[in-house]
């Protein structure tokens, strides 16, 4: 990003999310997400640190747990466009309106239910979960 247009903030984002799922048509997304500002990443006139030790203290302080982040959503992209958004206060989706090119709410207040009759997760990285997720 442009110095002229940054901001205060550490935003993290996959613009293309499913990339190889393109080949089997299956749909593909963008994900983002957005934590508070950290002093670690601004550059320092006066500091000694190279451009490359500067990056390298910014990378590490983005790794942070998703508790910290301040917004977060995913835009899917299909038949039909669905963003879905959430600014710390529920979970909202919305549909891209090809008529008026515009995102119009859907759902309000998204919550994830009690209980399922299906569940959904990449089986394939069984070997890299936590022993209790193992369970």
């Amino acid at each position: 990003v442009e110095e002229s247009y940054s901001g205060n903030y550490i935003v993290v984002f996959d613009p293309l999310d499913g990339s190889s799922n393109i080949d089997a048509a299956v749909s593909t997304g963008s994900i983002f997400g957005i934590y508070s500002p950290n002093d670690e990443c601004l550059a320092d006139i006066g500091d000694d640190s190279t451009p490359d030790q500067t990056e390298q203290r910014c990378i590490v302080n983005v790794c942070q747990p998703g508790n910290n982040l301040l917004v977060a959503g995913y835009c899917m992209y299909s038949s039909s466009v669905i963003f879905v958004l959430t600014i710390g206060k529920g979970v909202f989706s919305f549909s891209l309106d090809p008529m008026y090119g515009e995102f119009v709410l859907t759902q309000e207040n998204i919550q994830i239910p009690k209980a399922g009759k299906i569940y959904s997760f990449n089986e394939g990285n069984y070997q890299l979960w936590d022993d209790n997720l193992k369970k």
